[in-house]
């Protein structure tokens, strides 16, 4: 935070486990950030919770950035823009194009989700060690993500999960997205994670991982996600955790074949 607060700090990249860090700490004060320019988080979407409560407490807006190694940097959000649309990972940058388009190949309306697949000229043609699965995912400075988004009338790129992370409970679709947004609406929940595990019987499930900021039970968690959920999106367990699992880029990862039910 003294870093953050020193004057040459014009611009700020962290990642959402940061912001929470500093939302959540106790200060005798409020530094004066007005020199700081742009706040800047990736890695994964954080929560419009997360950046409405950080503007409450620094007057400072989070803007959040959005690409990946095939792609490079695809959208970056607008400071002026934010309080707007606080759960948009921004617009698409300068000469980049991204489209939603369904299962065909077909765009999709505006604000229905679908794929998101990236344009550009920095789109990699492909894996330099090979790989004939994600191959197909190329072609002409073209990516498909695998992620699942949508676009508004604006432009402004919202991200709604991974198509290879719906989890298929008795045929019926899950998207971890929502399971972790109703989780993430608990006062006692700082973060929060879901995955489709299979039960004794092969079965897929939910199972869902949380770190706590508050005192609280699983059999309390499970309540707050059944008055807002359909009965199958409920996870079968919430694990609570001290720190959640990450891979070496940040980004919370499960090991389901760790899981017990």
């Amino acid at each position: 935070l003294a870093d953050l607060a020193a004057p040459e700090i014009s611009i700020f990249l962290g990642v959402p486990s940061m912001y929470h860090i500093l939302v959540e700490t106790l200060l005798p004060s409020v530094p004066d950030l007005a020199h700081v320019r742009y706040l800047l988080s990736c890695t994964a979407p954080l929560q419009p919770e997360l950046i409405a409560a950080f503007y409450e407490k620094f007057n400072l807006p989070i803007c959040q950035h959005y690409g990946s190694s095939e792609t490079g940097a695809v959208t970056n959000h607008l400071p002026t823009a934010v309080l707007e649309r606080m759960d948009s990972v921004g617009k698409a940058m300068q000469n980049v194009t991204v489209r939603i388009l369904d299962d065909a190949g077909q765009a999709v309306p505006v604000g229905q989700v679908g794929e998101v697949v990236v344009t550009s000229r920095v789109v990699s043609p492909g894996y330099m060690m090979g790989d004939s699965a994600g191959q197909a995912k190329f072609s002409s400075n073209t990516y498909k993500t695998g992620d699942l988004g949508f676009l508004d009338a604006d432009g402004f790129l919202f991200l709604r999960g991974r198509k290879d992370d719906m989890i298929n409970v008795g045929g019926l679709k899950v998207s971890p997205f929502e399971v972790v947004g109703v989780l993430q609406q608990h006062p006692s929940v700082r973060e929060a994670a879901a995955a489709g595990v299979k039960d004794a019987m092969g079965e897929e499930v939910v199972y869902a991982i949380v770190t706590l900021k508050t005192p609280t039970s699983e059999q309390e968690l499970l309540a707050f996600c059944r008055s807002r959920l359909s009965d199958y999106k409920v996870p079968r367990r919430i694990e609570v955790r001290d720190e959640m699992p990450r891979g070496p880029s940040g980004k919370i990862k499960i090991d389901t074949k760790e899981v017990k039910l």
